[in-house]
């Protein structure tokens, strides 16, 4: 099943003016020295999956964030256009302020995160940040997961504080669960 990010694209967000880029669709590095951007870009992915999220940038007027993506070969835009936040003047006091549709080409279904659930399109990136501290976890064996939908739900509405290592992934037990799942000699 193919399921990556192609592009993103965002406007009066963060350090950025306007940030195009385009991603492969196997792994990509985001690499440069401090200050350059590099968490800003995938706080605009997370904004385009949760904008609840908001304050945590600063905007400016028409400020706007999308991705292109693969889902089971189809392509879709998902984000937010321009309108979607407001008090953008005021720095961490910005909020979500409506659910706006990024604008569409003839090539993607354009989406808002709200609308992925729905129709039970799974686009959940991969976004790891750059952990400085690893607290200890205890682990008891084998745990059952969430299914699916809420862990898709959990992951958006915690990819911000991911990212500001607010609250680490436990790894940990998802090797513990995968090791008692696989096939064993």
């Amino acid at each position: 099943m193919e399921n990556y990010i192609t592009h993103l694209y965002a406007r009066n967000i963060g350090v950025f003016e306007e940030l195009d880029v385009s991603f492969n669709p196997t792994f990509n590095f985001i690499v440069g020295p401090n200050g350059s951007g590099k968490t800003s870009i995938l706080k605009a992915i997370a904004l385009a999956l949760n904008p609840s999220s908001a304050q945590n940038l600063r905007y400016g007027e028409k400020a706007a964030v999308w991705f292109d993506a693969v889902f089971n070969s189809q392509t879709y835009r998902v984000g937010l256009g321009e309108g979607w936040v407001s008090n953008v003047d005021m720095y961490r006091s910005a909020s979500h302020h409506m659910w706006t549709v990024p604008p569409s080409d003839s090539e993607h279904t354009a989406l808002n995160a709200s609308q992925l659930e729905g129709q039970n399109i799974n686009i959940t990136p991969l976004i790891l940040g750059a952990y400085r501290r690893i607290n200890y976890q205890r682990i008891e064996g084998m745990k059952r997961e969430p299914n699916i939908t809420e862990q898709r739900r959990h992951y958006h509405m915690s990819s911000f504080s991911n990212l500001d290592g607010g609250s680490l992934p436990n790894v940990k037990q998802w090797m513990i669960n995968r090791y008692f799942e696989i096939e064993k000699d």
